[in-house]
């Protein structure tokens, strides 16, 4: 994790702050079409199907984001991603003609990162 960002600059609270619009824009509309009681089955279902969604594109993204030909490191991307999305991945380090580009920041983060 990187404590020298500021709130507002993080991944987590992109992710968060959009997710709370889109959940207000969702419980105006379900208010609009006649309340949560009678819109429950399909409040449960949308919210079923969103994450499925989410973690099936999510994979399917996954596997361009590097150039990998392996079923095992597609798999590992995407856990990867997963911990980008959470905040918790390690360093991202662009290394082009055996020489690596990041700036400190970059380079002193923890956790796991990528060596494919």
């Amino acid at each position: 994790m990187d404590d020298k960002l500021p709130t507002h600059q993080r991944a987590w609270f992109y992710a968060l702050s959009w997710t709370l619009v889109a959940l207000v824009f969702y419980t105006w509309q379900i208010i609009r079409m006649g309340g949560f009681q009678t819109n429950l089955a399909t409040m449960i279902l949308d919210a079923v199907l969103f994450f499925i969604g989410l973690i099936l594109w999510m994979a399917f993204f996954a596997q361009f984001v590097l150039p990998v030909n392996k079923f095992e490191n597609r798999i590992r991307i995407f856990s990867h991603l997963l911990l980008h999305m959470s905040g918790g991945h390690g360093p991202a380090i662009l290394v082009e003609n055996g020489k690596t580009q990041a700036d400190e920041l970059e380079r002193s983060r923890r956790g796991p990162g990528w060596s494919g």
